[in-house]
């Protein structure tokens, strides 16, 4: 199966998911986003579930764009370092880059379930801490020297609503 068959696989997989609304101020400025990019005539479910489905895409297409990256990089480093150390130096922003997509990845996966449950409990929360969690992967990523990922692009976009407020703890 190719890449893009997956993507498609997965967008279709994704698309069928149904999620309640929920009152709080950040989902609904989310659906609000989401509206206006996705068009004017979907409802605010559908709006609210594509940002998530399109964040769901860019971590695949993020995983598709470094995977081979990664690969190279540790055969070439493995084979150039003298030492573990070294080793460990020149893989670095490579390692960055696992631990900001796999952060966003549950960030991703929580706002998927606030998103799910019948209250929309705890939405408001956590849709901030997968943005921040999305810029951070998309710093790892520029800081490798690696293009961003259209898909990235796209996902920060979606969540771009949320520019101003912070994660609680002020991280991701």
């Amino acid at each position: 199966m190719t890449p893009g068959q997956l993507r498609e696989q997965r967008r279709e997989r994704w698309s069928d998911v149904e999620a309640p609304q929920s009152g709080a101020f950040l989902f609904v400025a989310l659906v609000v986003v989401a509206a206006l990019l996705s068009g004017c005539g979907a409802s605010l479910r559908d709006a609210t579930q594509r940002t998530l489905s399109v964040t769901s895409i860019a971590l695949l297409e993020v995983d598709e764009t470094i995977a081979p990256l990664f690969r190279e990089a540790h055969q070439e480093h493995l084979a150039e370092s003298p030492t573990r150390e070294e080793y460990d130096r020149r893989m670095m922003p490579w390692v960055r880059i696992a631990v900001a997509a796999e952060s966003a990845r549950h960030s991703l996966l929580a706002l998927q379930s606030a998103h799910d449950a019948s209250s929309g409990d705890g939405f408001d929360e956590i849709a901030p801490c997968a943005l921040a969690a999305l810029r951070s992967l998309a710093e790892a990523v520029i800081a490798a020297g690696v293009d961003l990922p259209d898909g990235l692009v796209e996902a920060i976009g979606h969540f771009g609503a949320y520019a101003d407020e912070l994660c609680p703890g002020g991280e991701s």
